[in-house]
């Protein structure tokens, strides 16, 4: 999963590098069937901005954060492509955390058969019950190449599920396993006991 981190200058509503520099940021690439991660922090201009330190990072733990990619108009109800409203603040509440699904039919439809589709993405946080918008930006979703959920398996080859290639792995950590003979016929148990020592009982 893709992680992007995003500094908001809250007074322009535009994307930086960070706290210690006010220059531009490039919005990252969003990609329809894609799961991106974000973490988002609130920057407010200091006295010596925009020279040394220009921002310092607002404290989020009164905050909380809405994204969401849609429609830019006036109409009440207005239906978005995709959101996320639920975010976790990190535990020195300087950043929000959550993944932005790019998988819905809403973007699905948007696209189309057409190559990319164009919506707006907005940041908001809510501070006492009053909502402020601190980003809004268009930007283009790109139509995926390999279809989500499509797999096309090679002449020859087999499909096999990602639950099925790690079911057949012996893991980093285990609490034992089984060893087989190469004829089949013995099994034996091996694991390391609450002892410290290591085991190896055989199996009927």
């Amino acid at each position: 999963m893709a992680q992007f981190d995003l500094y908001v200058d809250v007074v322009s509503g535009d994307l930086v590098t960070g706290p210690s520099n006010g220059q531009l940021a490039a919005f990252p690439k969003l990609v329809q069937g894609d799961t991106p991660a974000f973490n988002i922090y609130l920057l407010k201009r200091t006295v010596t901005y925009p020279l040394t330190n220009p921002y310092s990072i607002i404290n989020n733990a009164a905050l909380s954060l809405k994204v969401g990619i849609g429609p830019k108009d006036g109409t009440a109800g207005s239906a978005l492509y995709t959101q996320q409203f639920t975010w976790t603040r990190d535990a020195n509440n300087q950043y929000f955390t959550a993944s932005l699904p790019l998988n819905t039919a809403a973007i699905a439809t948007l696209i189309g058969s057409g190559s990319n589709a164009t919506a707006w993405f907005e940041i908001e946080y809510t501070e006492g019950g009053f909502p402020t918008t601190v980003f809004q930006k268009l930007v283009t979703i790109e139509a995926e190449v390999i279809e989500t959920g499509v797999l096309t398996t090679p002449a020859g080859a087999t499909a096999v599920s990602l639950e099925e290639i790690i079911a057949q792995f012996l893991k980093q950590r285990n609490k034992g396993f089984i060893l087989d003979s190469d004829d089949g016929s013995k099994s034996a148990y091996v694991y390391l006991g609450n002892d410290g020592a290591l085991h190896c009982d055989p199996l009927t």
